[in-house]
C-alpha cells in the first residue's frame, strides 16, 4: 500500500471525479463534469475515468432515442 501523500491525493481526486460523473442527472451534466472534473487526468486514472464516463453515457443513450 502506497502511503506517498501525492499519490493518495491524486487517488482522492480521480475518485471524486469518478463519483461526480456517476451522479450525473443528465446527459448534458455528465459531459460537462467531464470537462469539468475528468478531462485533464492521464494514464491509467484517465482510462478509468473515460470507463465511468462511457458506462454512465450508455445509461442515458435509451433515455435520447426514446424522446
Amino acid at each position: 500500500m502506497n502511503h506517498d501523500p501525492i499519490t493518495l491525493a491524486d487517488e482522492a481526486e480521480e475518485r471524486s471525479a469518478a463519483d461526480a460523473l456517476r451522479a450525473a442527472r443528465t446527459k448534458d451534466e455528465l459531459v460537462s463534469l467531464w470537462w469539468r472534473e475528468a478531462d485533464h487526468f492521464e494514464g491509467a486514472a484517465r482510462r478509468r475515468l473515460q470507463e465511468v464516463y462511457a458506462d454512465r453515457l450508455g445509461q442515458f443513450t435509451p433515455l435520447s432515442r426514446a424522446g
